[in-house]
């Protein structure tokens, strides 16, 4: 499976999925640091349910790191900022791993999970971080939803024909 050629195709149906902000859904993720705003919808891509998010990713201290496993394979762009990465493997249901690195993200990096033993950590450096996830599966939260003031810089960003044309740009020439 090649979750980048899933990650290109929600990037072109964003063009749809940007004009109705009802179509969205939001969470204030705030369990774990850093915190991050999050949108998100569901969209069938090349036959497969998945889940679109955009996340805001706030920049904090830099013993502060959001791990997570590949619970459902995903593929993820950095579309703003510069963050740090830690990758790891072992147990999704145990505590998170030694981590290799830290690898160092610009703006267009991108990247996918596809075991749920394969584990990461994001984690802005000196300004947030605008990312881009597409997953294979259902995202839930029982987290706050975004106030309308926290979720119009993150939806009009995605909404930039101009934005998107530069996410494309970024992975042109990929699988």
């Amino acid at each position: 499976m090649n979750m980048i050629h899933i990650l290109k195709e929600a990037i072109t149906q964003l063009y749809f999925l940007t004009q109705n902000i009802g179509h969205w859904k939001s969470s204030y993720l705030d369990y774990e640091k850093p915190i991050v705003e999050r949108l998100w919808t569901s969209a069938n891509i090349q036959g497969q349910d998945c889940t679109i998010c955009l996340n805001n990713i706030f920049a904090r201290g830099q013993d502060q790191a959001f791990y997570s496993c590949g619970i459902y394979p995903s593929a993820t762009i950095i579309c703003k900022g510069f963050c740090e990465m830690g990758l790891g493997y072992g147990d999704p249901n145990g505590l998170p791993p030694d981590m290799m690195g830290p690898l160092y993200l610009n703006e267009g990096s991108y990247y996918q999970i596809l075991s749920p033993y394969e584990w990461n950590y994001l984690r802005p450096i000196k300004e947030s971080c605008i990312t881009l996830t597409v997953m294979e599966s259902p995202f839930e939260s029982q987290s706050r939803q975004l106030t309308k003031q926290e979720i119009a810089p993150l939806f009009e960003y995605f909404a930039s024909s101009a934005n998107r044309a530069k996410l494309m740009d970024m992975l042109e020439g990929t699988g």
